[in-house]
């Protein structure tokens, strides 16, 4: 079985600095307040090491595998409950680059999570809840982050 939950919001800073916010892993304790801490590599197929503090649980300390890394586009990473297929989460923040239209300056950033394994069926109405505030709350971090500090 498996889930799709997303979320966006329009930052007013270009691609290039957004991709620094993200890259910077050490300065995520700045701005994110579901994961705090992440150290790694971040590179394909690269490890990275985070605890994970979603709302109404307790923090977490998981290893997630690097899937992609394309600068001014796209970081994603999977992370795997115990054992894969049990229950697997990859997460994918994508930035999009300003409107040609003179309106819209910035970039718009967009987290995907696609959540999948045979707990899904169980545990889907607790974690979509805590993962939509998640994903708001990160957003929301970041948004003010670049606000204060375009990096």
């Amino acid at each position: 079985m498996r889930r799709d939950l997303a979320s966006a919001v329009s930052l007013d800073a270009t691609p290039e600095t957004v991709w620094q916010w993200l890259h910077d892993l050490p300065a995520w304790a700045d701005w994110n307040p579901v994961i705090p801490e992440i150290e790694g590599t971040l590179e394909t197929a690269g490890r990275l090491r985070l605890r994970l503090e979603l709302p109404d649980a307790r923090p977490r300390r998981l290893e997630a595998e690097v899937m992609r890394v394309l600068p001014r586009q796209e970081l994603s990473w999977i992370l795997r409950l115990a054992v894969p297929g049990l229950l697997d989460c990859e997460h994918r923040f994508l930035l999009q680059g300003p409107e040609q239209d003179g309106e819209i300056h910035g970039c718009r950033l967009i987290q995907r999570l696609r959540i999948s394994g045979i707990l899904v069926p169980f545990v889907w109405p607790r974690l979509r809840k805590q993962l939509g505030t998640a994903l708001r709350d990160s957003n929301d971090g970041l948004k003010a982050a670049v606000a204060r500090q375009p990096f």
